[in-house]
């Protein structure tokens, strides 16, 4: 499994941090960018795509061989580069690391780009930037990215993404929400008896009916538009699937054009509403 000395590693303590940002998503990549680490909303973030964070990812695959990064980075020949120069980085840093030149080797005869790109020979340090992704439920989000070396492994690298303003800010909210764990038996009747609205819906199950949609949460296991299944923890895997569902039946859900949950218009699962 890719990054599994590394996992098992990491410091719980910096597993909290990372769980503790309420608007921050963030992961901590190796260098071979296998990610070890995730926050939820950063899980959730990617999510969306098809991507599962929380289980073998690899930030150059997805990056080089899912056709979905395409249309998830707005950007994206630039965040390509930028992987190529941290790749060639770490293969100076390593050259006896064989799973590292496995990826390589793998990328260069799968993708061309990738091929004219590592013969540029050019290195980078993970640092700042800025990237946009059209996610497919709340638009075009602006993130500010940063790149921290992990204290005591220099293998490791943090990456935060932090809203560029607002509305990024509020998108990341929005899916912070759906990505949040689902309360206990007990919190869930304690907030109905107070009277809380958002606790008598059941957020576990719905469908897009009026589009003849199926349940989005029937499985926790989908096949998605992406070169590996979606087999992420349910309440990920269901925005995985609403988000698809939105793609294949977007008049159901979108009014002149408008982002449907920046505007509350979508399922009436996860707190939302068809109209």
């Amino acid at each position: 499994m890719p990054g599994r000395e590394h996992r098992a590693r990491i410091d719980p303590g910096l597993q909290r941090l990372l769980d503790s940002w309420p608007t921050t998503p963030a992961h901590i990549l190796d260098h071979r960018m296998n990610v070890v680490a995730a926050n939820g909303l950063c899980i959730g973030l990617f999510a969306g795509v098809g991507w599962d964070l929380a289980g073998e990812s690899n930030g150059a695959r997805l990056v080089f061989l899912d056709p979905v990064a395409r249309e998830f980075y707005l950007e994206r020949a630039e965040k390509a580069e930028l992987i190529v120069t941290y790749l060639r980085l770490a293969a100076g840093r390593h050259p006896g690391d064989t799973e590292l030149s496995s990826l390589v080797g793998e990328l260069a005869v799968a993708s061309p780009e990738f091929a004219i790109l590592w013969a540029a020979h050019r290195v980078a340090e993970k640092g700042p930037g800025t990237m946009r992704v059209r996610h497919p439920m709340v638009g075009v989000i602006t993130l500010l990215f940063n790149g921290f070396p992990v204290p005591g492994d220099t293998d490791l690298t943090l990456v935060t993404f932090t809203p560029a303003a607002a509305a990024d800010e509020e998108a990341i909210r929005l899916l912070g929400s759906w990505t949040a764990p689902e309360p206990s038996l007990d919190e869930r009747e304690s907030a109905v008896a107070e009277g809380d609205p958002a606790m008598r819906r059941d957020i576990g199950y719905g469908s897009v009916e009026q589009c003849g949609c199926r349940s989005v949460r029937a499985t926790p296991t989908w096949s998605v538009d992406s070169t590996q299944p979606c087999t992420m923890m349910p309440r990920y895997a269901a925005l995985h699937e609403l988000a698809h569902e939105y793609r294949r039946c977007p008049t159901v859900f979108e009014l002149h054009g408008a982002s449907p949950c920046r505007d509350n218009i979508s399922t009436d699962c996860y707190g939302l509403r068809v109209q």
